[in-house]
C-alpha cells in the first residue's frame, strides 16, 4: 500500500485546500522533510491561501516575493482578531499641542480640521504609507511593513506645510486624497476646498514638490457655494495613466500627467448630472469599478442616485445598467434618496483591481447595497444594521469578500458586516473550526439578537466531540457556524480620559465617521478620519500600545500618538431579503448592551485558561466573570 507521502505531488496539494484552518497546514507540515517543503515551495501553503481566502488580495505589485506561509498566518490571526473583536485604536495627531480634536476635546468654540485619508503599499510593497489633510497641510507616516513596523521600528513622518506653498486655511483645506506611483514615482493626488487639485511628490529629493496641476472647471452658475467648489474624490484607473476627479457639480477625466512646467492639465472630458429643471446634481464620490473604463457616481437627492459613465480617450460617455433590481428600490414609490459612498469589492484573488467586479453602496435610509453590474439580477444583496436600521453610512471599506465596514455618519463609530454568503457560496475561512471540541456552546450568548429557535433545535442531540468519519460535527463547532454565535458588531471610539479637574471644563468634541481608508486587504491596520484627528484602527492586540519608537518619530514632526479605547455592541445578522420597497424594515431592532474594555488595573476573569476561556468569543479586555457562570 502506498503511504500518503509517497503520493503525488499536485494529489497532497488537493488534499491541503480541503484542510479547514491554516493550523492543520501546519500540523501536516511538521510530520515530515518533504511535507514541509511542499507546502513552502511546492505550492502547498499557496493552494490553501487561494482556496480559504479566495477573494482576498495580498497587496503585492509583483516586486516581491510573497511568502505564502507567513501570509496563511497572518490572513488566518486577521481572521481570529475580527472574530474576537480585537483592536488596538491609536490617535494620530499631526500636533502634539492643539487640543481641539475629538479625543482631546475642545476648551473652546473652534472647529477642528475635517481629514481626507488615504493610505497604500509602496516600495514594491515593503512600506506603507498614510496620508491625510490636516487643514491645509498634507501629514503622512511611512512605516515598513511585517512585524518591525508593527513593533514601531523604521516609522517615519513627514509634512508638507500647505501655508507655505501659498495656501490659506479654509479654501485651503485637503478635502481629498490618493497616493499614487505613477511611472514609479511616489506621489499624492491633493484636492482642496477651492477646487486646486494638484499632484505632489513624495518621492525623496523633492518630496513635496507640485509635480503637475489639474484644471477642474467651476460649478455652474447657481452652485458657487463653497461644498460645490471643493474636490470631493479622486480615484485611479489601472495603470495609473489616467484619474477621474471632480468636485460636487463635475466629473472629470484627466491624463495623469508628470510637467508642471507645461501648465495645467486640461481635461479629457466632464460630465455633468443634471435635474429635470437643469441644474446640476450633487455627487458625493466616484469609482473606478475593478481600475477600469466604468465609472460609478454616487449622487444626492435623486431618483436615480447611482450612474454609470465610460471612460474614452475624449471623455464619458454615459452607460446603462439594465435589468439592475437595487435602483428599483428607493424609499418610496418614485421618491429621491441619496448614495452617500462607493467602494469596489473583489471576487477574485489577486494584486490588482481587476478582480474587483462589485460594488457596495451606502444609501441614506440606511441600507447598504451590493450588486455586480455584469449580472445584477444574481449577486444582489442588502444589509441593514438592526441596531440603528436608519442611520446612513459616510463611508465604506470591504476585505475581499468576507466582511465590510461602515463609517457612521453622526457618530464615532464603524459598523462591521459579514458578507454573509447563502448556503453554497462562497467557502468561508472559519477560525473557530481550529478550537478543540466542546459540548457547550460559545460564550458569552448573543448580545443583540437573540438566538432563534432553527439554530437551537440545530444543537440538539449532537455529541461533545465531532466525528470526521461520520460527518457531524459537536455542539460548539456547530454552533460557531449559525448566525446568531457569529453577530455584527459595532466598534465606538472614546476620546481620551480626562483629569478629575478638567472633566467639566473640557467639552466633547463630537464627530461622525468623516472618510476611511487602507492599504490593502492584508494590511494590519485601517484609518479612520475624524474631527481633527485620524485613527488607526490596529487589528489585533499583540504588540502591546504605542511604542517609544513611534512616540519618537510622532514628535520629530512634531506629531503626536496614543493609544485610545472603544467599546463593542452586537448587533445581529444585518443581512435582509429585498421583499419589498423599503428592504429590511420589517426586522427586529434591538438595543444590545454596550460592552466596555475593562480597567488595566482591573485582573482578568476566572478561568483565564481551559474550556471556558477557548469557548469565549471576545478578546480578553471584554471578558467578564458572569461570561464563566
Amino acid at each position: 500500500m502506498t503511504s500518503f507521502i509517497d503520493l503525488p505531488d499536485d494529489i497532497i496539494i488537493e488534499i491541503i485546500t480541503h484542510l479547514n484552518t491554516a493550523r492543520d497546514v501546519a500540523h501536516l507540515a511538521r510530520t515530515c522533510q518533504r511535507l514541509h517543503l511542499l507546502g513552502r515551495t511546492g505550492g502547498g501553503w499557496r493552494a490553501f491561501v487561494r482556496s480559504r481566502f479566495p477573494s482576498i488580495s495580498p497587496g503585492n505589485d509583483g516586486s516581491s516575493t510573497i511568502h505564502w506561509d507567513a501570509l496563511a498566518r497572518k490572513l488566518a490571526d486577521g481572521e481570529a482578531a475580527w472574530d474576537k473583536r480585537s483592536f488596538r485604536p491609536v490617535a494620530l495627531l499631526a500636533s502634539k499641542n492643539k487640543k481641539d480634536n475629538f479625543f482631546t476635546g475642545s476648551p473652546t468654540f473652534t472647529h477642528p480640521y475635517s481629514p481626507a485619508v488615504d493610505a497604500a503599499l509602496s516600495f514594491g510593497g515593503t512600506y506603507e504609507v498614510v496620508a491625510w489633510g490636516a487643514g491645509e497641510t498634507v501629514v503622512g507616516r511611512f512605516k515598513p511593513v511585517g512585524s518591525k513596523g508593527d513593533r514601531g521600528e523604521g516609522h517615519a513622518w513627514f509634512r508638507f506645510d500647505g501655508a507655505r506653498a501659498g495656501h490659506k486655511p479654509v479654501t485651503g483645506d485637503v478635502t481629498a486624497m490618493k497616493i499614487v506611483e505613477p511611472a514609479g514615482k511616489l506621489g499624492m493626488l491633493v484636492g482642496r476646498a477651492s477646487g486646486n487639485l494638484q499632484l505632489l511628490s513624495a518621492a525623496s529629493g523633492n518630496a513635496g514638490q507640485v509635480v503637475a496641476s489639474y484644471a477642474l472647471p467651476p460649478p455652474p452658475d447657481g452652485s458657487k457655494a463653497a461644498s460645490w467648489m471643493s474636490v470631493g474624490y479622486i480615484d485611479v484607473l489601472e495603470g495609473q495613466e489616467t484619474l477621474v476627479a471632480g468636485n460636487r457639480s463635475t466629473v472629470c477625466a484627466f491624463p495623469m500627467g508628470t510637467d508642471d512646467t507645461m501648465g495645467p492639465v486640461q481635461p479629457l472630458g466632464s460630465h455633468l448630472f443634471l435635474d429635470p429643471n437643469n441644474r446640476p446634481r450633487f455627487i458625493h464620490a466616484a469609482r473606478s469599478l475593478g481600475g477600469g473604463e466604468s465609472i460609478a457616481c454616487a449622487l444626492g437627492w435623486d431618483s436615480r442616485p447611482l450612474r454609470w459613465l465610460t471612460v474614452t480617450s475624449t471623455g464619458f460617455v454615459p452607460r446603462e445598467i439594465p435589468g439592475d433590481p437595487m435602483l428599483e428600490i428607493p424609499l418610496a414609490d418614485k421618491a429621491s434618496t441619496t448614495i452617500r459612498a462607493l467602494e469596489c469589492v473583489g471576487s477574485s484573488f489577486g494584486p490588482s483591481r481587476a478582480g474587483k467586479d462589485m460594488l457596495l453602496t451606502a444609501w441614506d435610509d440606511g441600507t447598504v447595497r451590493l450588486f455586480d453590474p455584469r449580472a445584477p439580477t444574481l449577486n444582489s444583496a442588502v444589509y441593514r444594521d438592526a441596531f440603528q436600521p436608519h442611520e446612513p453610512a459616510s463611508s465604506l471599506l470591504s476585505w475581499g469578500t468576507n466582511r465590510f465596514i461602515t463609517g457612521s455618519n453622526n457618530m464615532a463609530l464603524v459598523k462591521i458586516f459579514d458578507y454573509r454568503w447563502p448556503k453554497g457560496g462562497l467557502d468561508e475561512y472559519r477560525v473557530s473550526d481550529a478550537a478543540p471540541c466542546s459540548g457547550q456552546v460559545p460564550i458569552p450568548s448573543p448580545q443583540g439578537e437573540p438566538v432563534d429557535r432553527a439554530s437551537k433545535q440545530s444543537l440538539v442531540g449532537l455529541a461533545p466531540c465531532c466525528d470526521h468519519i461520520k460527518g457531524t460535527r459537536c455542539i460548539f463547532h456547530t454552533a460557531s457556524r449559525t448566525h446568531a454565535y457569529r453577530p455584527n458588531a459595532c466598534l465606538l471610539l472614546q476620546p481620551f480620559p480626562q483629569p478629575e479637574q478638567q472633566r467639566y471644563r473640557v467639552p466633547a468634541q463630537s464627530s461622525r465617521v468623516l472618510c476611511m481608508a487602507k492599504s490593502s486587504d492584508i494590511s494590519s491596520s485601517f484609518y479612520i478620519g475624524l474631527s481633527g484627528a485620524v485613527a488607526e484602527m490596529r487589528i489585533g492586540c499583540s504588540g502591546g500600545g504605542v511604542t517609544p519608537w513611534e512616540a519618537v518619530a510622532a514628535m520629530k514632526r512634531g506629531a503626536r500618538t496614543q493609544e485610545v479605547g472603544y467599546c463593542i455592541l452586537e448587533t445581529g445578522r444585518g443581512r435582509v431579503e429585498v421583499t419589498d420597497g423599503q428592504p429590511g424594515m420589517g426586522i427586529n431592532s434591538y438595543m444590545p448592551p454596550l460592552v466596555s474594555m475593562r480597567p488595566e488595573d482591573e485582573e482578568l476573569p476566572t478561568p483565564t485558561e481551559g474550556e471556558g476561556a477557548r469557548r469565549h468569543r471576545w478578546d480578553k479586555r471584554f471578558w467578564r466573570d458572569e461570561h464563566f457562570d
